[in-house]
């Protein structure tokens, strides 16, 4: 049965150039970037429209317990490459790490600091002595920041070749999607994936957000950097 259904996939589907060993694709990875092609998937709400937000919808649910993220583990062998992140059992122990001060959130939230210090009524900076006998200027306090979409340097797509049974063929369809940052201090990083199956059954009105129907629809356009062909372990 398997080999019938690799017989089927057996067709360019995602347009790409052909291996001449196996020209049937049943994956590929694509970078999406934020532009005015791909704009539904990079909305960014205001406070009373965070539903339009694609990662702050997902960090709601997922405090919530209505979905899980994930990260992919491509260099194994096994057919499934989805890894569960235990968020909150993560989220726990950071915060009760005193020491680790990047992020009280990993995932959706940095705590970032004012580079403007506090001034006097006089409107001067305000100066005190620390305990080594230096002065330095005093700043306020540091504060979370929760990471909009608009945030992301750009967004991965994990796309599978798919049975469409209202359509009674296969077809390319979009499966998973990931939340590329980038950082001054070190490599960018994809900082989590999540399951758009499980993304789409835990929302409660659909139509309300653009990016689903974008997804839905495959309304965006990307660059391919990975793929998968049918006979690769």
């Amino acid at each position: 049965m398997k080999k019938a259904i690799l017989i089927l996939l057996c067709t360019p589907l995602f347009g790409i150039a052909q291996n001449s060993k196996n020209d049937c694709v049943e994956a590929r990875w694509l970078q999406i970037e934020n532009n005015e092609t791909n704009q539904k998937l990079f909305l960014s709400g205001a406070d009373d429209h965070e539903e339009q937000d694609l990662v702050k919808t997902i960090h709601r649910l997922v405090q919530e317990d209505k979905i899980n993220i994930y990260q992919q583990d491509l260099k194994t062998s096994n057919t499934d490459l989805w890894v569960k992140i235990d968020y909150k059992k993560e989220l726990k122990a950071v915060k009760a790490d005193t020491s680790y001060e990047f992020a009280k959130d990993p995932y959706f939230e940095i705590i970032r600091q004012s580079d403007v210090p506090l001034a006097d009524e006089y409107g001067e900076p305000l100066i005190r002595t620390n305990e080594a006998g230096i002065q330095e200027f005093v700043y306020p306090p540091a504060e979370p920041y929760v990471y909009s979409v608009s945030d992301c340097e750009n967004l991965r797509i994990f796309e599978q070749v798919l049975y469409n049974k209202q359509k009674g063929d296969f077809e390319a369809q979009a499966t998973g999607i990931g939340f590329y940052m980038i950082y001054p201090d070190r490599e960018g990083e994809v900082k989590f994936w999540v399951k758009l199956d499980e993304l789409y059954a835990a929302l409660d009105q659909k139509e309300d957000n653009p990016w689903v129907e974008a997804l839905v629809n495959k309304e965006y356009r990307g660059r391919e950097y990975r793929h998968k062909y049918c006979d690769e372990e």
